[in-house]
């Protein structure tokens, strides 16, 4: 009897012991990088002083989903923004570090399309938020605040790759 109840209580602890793995959802994720121009669209947004020097900004975005449901789940923004270093495609003095969190979540409608995908960011640390239109499952295109596309320049675009670590 002594050892059926060390069994019972063996098991409990290891069973136990399992719990805090359950307590949080498994995830997967999907990345996507850019290089755009900078603006004054993004300025609130990556809380750049006003007075800072920017030609271009670059873009890494992981968005996390529910593994099982695959429901938008958080994101994490990095970006790094400044001026150009002559004669390469890097910054001078290595740029600007931000790092933005939150959550994200699918909704539908562009300007031109009721229909298109669109990944809204919503920012934890402030009240902006950020769109892109789904162009394809490799592909995402940013958005202005009327859901209409960013134009981009010669040298960038706003279109963001997605990327395999």
């Amino acid at each position: 009897m002594q050892f059926l109840l060390k069994s019972i209580l063996l098991v409990c602890v290891w069973l136990s012991s399992l719990l805090p793995s359950f307590s949080q959802a498994p995830t997967v994720s999907e990345r996507f990088v850019a290089s755009t121009p900078c603006g004054s669209i993004f300025q609130s947004l990556l809380a750049m002083p006003p007075s800072a020097a920017c030609d271009f900004i670059k873009w890494e975005i992981i968005f996390q989903r529910d593994a099982q449901t695959q429901a938008a789940t958080d994101f994490q923004l990095r970006a790094t923004y400044g001026v150009y270093q002559p004669n390469t495609n890097l910054f001078a003095g290595g740029g600007t570090p931000v790092t933005i969190t939150g959550k994200w979540e699918i909704t539908k409608g562009t300007k031109t399309n009721p229909n298109a995908l669109v990944y809204r960011l919503l920012a934890d640390q402030s009240d902006k938020t950020l769109s892109f239109v789904k162009m394809d499952d490799n592909l995402l295109h940013l958005l202005y605040g009327d859901k209409s596309l960013m134009i981009g320049t010669p040298s960038h675009s706003y279109t963001f790759n997605k990327t395999v670590r």
